[in-house]
């Protein structure tokens, strides 16, 4: 059997006060050249209603495996950071995070539970954990987190953000504008991203009753951010806003169809939003409405929100190290770990029945998932199976793009879709106009598609097949339910 790292971070459950955007905010901490931003007042969204009643903070670790909980507990506010490439596989170039801490969890006591060792960097402590991550000690509250480029992104990093004239105005600013009640902002600068031809042909095809696809393109391409505003309260509601840097009038006869090209574009199209209400105001398409736990939390995974969540809200439950506090540690944190593959095996596939693109996106996303689960006291069997599921996962990814690739060769090899018109004169002189038989595109696209699924429907049996046998075997060797 054959993956935005998600970036490392380290929580334990404690009650804490709410926060603000303020001077000490870790949008301060964050590079300049990043392109897309989530911001989390984490501290709040566990004083709610919904996750009081649900009991979020109490079970922070199981709900969070669970794929319950929306964000991690353990932390007063977080940030996330990316450097995005807005393409089909949507990858992230470098990844960055910025956690603002409400208790004493030191480096030490995460890496007591997480693994990875301690090191210094630039005076200050940094513990690289066993997948790579840096995770460095930038204040007594506040953790640098690097997911990709190593100790020399990290070092970078230090040495520049204090020198940087600090976030970009536009991500800043669609920060800033959040209510006061909304918890969470997942926003992406995209100005310069669309050209107004490339516009123009996606949007073929789509009803303009009142304008044209010329006025409609050229609006368009003055996007300059779209942002996710996340209200929890007793329930979850969202907003959207798309901002553009001309009025939006235009755009209004098409608003549906551009609200779904422009998620797409981001990786962030859900279902839910169908049941949106959407309109023009202004430079602006906004829409709002409910979106499920699920729903919050796939949009939240857009960056990649913190992986070893566990990790931190184990931290100080660790056993003196005899034989038998050892082999307690295994199964508990061997637990923790299947708990971990199953459900993000489990959400994956209920994503992609949900969704009918970006597939390999969030095969990707999963399989990266399961890498950085905690390590520490993992059973080696465990360990290996969750090695094969997280191959598997970029296997299907890979076979997702492979298809999509082969479809678009096979459409331009064959003229798929193209109408070839022709004009002849009879012998009286009359003209006569025809056109040929285009070679169906659909046609193309359905046989790669269910290439694809089958790759998929065959790898996905391994997956459950292996679940079941790791099942047994740790349950035997351990004499513990898993």
């Amino acid at each position: 059997m054959k993956s935005t790292v998600p970036l490392s971070l380290l929580l334990a459950a404690a009650v804490l006060l709410p926060t603000t955007l303020c001077a000490a905010d870790p949008l301060d901490h964050l590079p300049a050249d990043i392109n897309a931003i989530a911001w989390m007042d984490i501290a709040a969204i566990y004083h709610s209603p919904l996750a009081k009643q649900e009991g979020w903070a109490k079970k922070a670790v199981q709900s969070l495996v669970s794929n319950q909980a929306v964000v991690p507990p353990g932390v007063e506010s977080l940030a996330v950071g990316a450097r995005m490439a807005y393409d089909e596989q949507f990858a992230s170039q470098s990844e960055y995070a910025v956690a603002r801490l409400g208790n004493d969890l030191t480096l030490e006591k995460f890496a007591a539970v997480a693994g990875g060792e301690i090191d210094s960097l630039n005076g200050r402590k940094v513990l690289v954990t066993p997948r790579g991550t840096q995770v460095i000690g930038e204040t007594d509250d506040t953790w640098l987190i690097v997911g990709t480029g190593g100790r020399q992104a990290a070092a970078r990093w230090l040495k520049d953000y204090r020198n940087s004239t600090g976030l970009n105005v536009t991500l800043r600013r669609t920060v800033e504008q959040k209510a006061s009640e909304e918890q969470i902002v997942l926003a992406f600068e995209l100005a310069d991203l669309l050209s107004p031809r490339d516009i123009a042909a996606r949007l073929e095809g789509v009803e303009l009753s009142g304008t044209t696809v010329e006025a409609a393109a050229d609006t368009l391409s003055s996007v300059q951010s779209a942002a996710f505003y996340i209200r929890v309260d007793s329930a979850i509601q969202g907003r959207l806003v798309i901002q553009l840097g001309k009025p939006a009038g235009p755009l209004a006869p098409a608003v549906l169809a551009i609200r779904d090209r422009v998620l797409k574009r981001i990786g962030a199209s859900l279902p839910e939003l169908a049941d949106w209400s959407f309109q023009v105001q202004g430079d602006q398409i906004v829409g709002s409405g409910a979106l499920t736990a699920q729903g919050a939390r796939r949009l939240v995974s857009v960056l990649n929100p913190p992986a070893l969540l566990a990790a931190a809200a184990a931290a100080g439950e660790s056993g003196s190290g005899s034989a038998e506090n050892s082999r307690e540690l295994t199964i508990k944190a061997s637990q923790r770990y299947l708990r971990g593959v199953r459900s993000t095996v489990d959400d994956v596939q209920e994503t992609l029945k949900e969704r009918r693109d970006n597939h390999a996106l969030w095969l990707d996303k999963a399989a990266r998932q399961i890498d950085d689960l905690p390590l520490l006291n993992v059973d080696e069997e465990l360990l290996a199976y969750a090695e094969r599921v997280s191959g598997s996962l970029r296997y299907q990814a890979q076979a997702e793009r492979s298809g999509n690739i082969r479809a678009g060769t096979r459409k331009a090899e064959t003229g798929a879709n193209n109408v070839y018109g022709y004009v002849a004169y009879g012998p009286y002189g009359r003209p006569f106009v025809g056109t040929g038989n285009p070679v169906s595109g659909e046609a193309i696209s359905r046989q790669e598609n269910q290439a694809s699924m089958d790759v998929r429907l065959t790898e996905m049996k391994e997956v459950e097949d292996g679940y079941a046998s790791i099942r047994r075997t740790l349950t035997q060797k351990y004499q513990a339910e898993f």
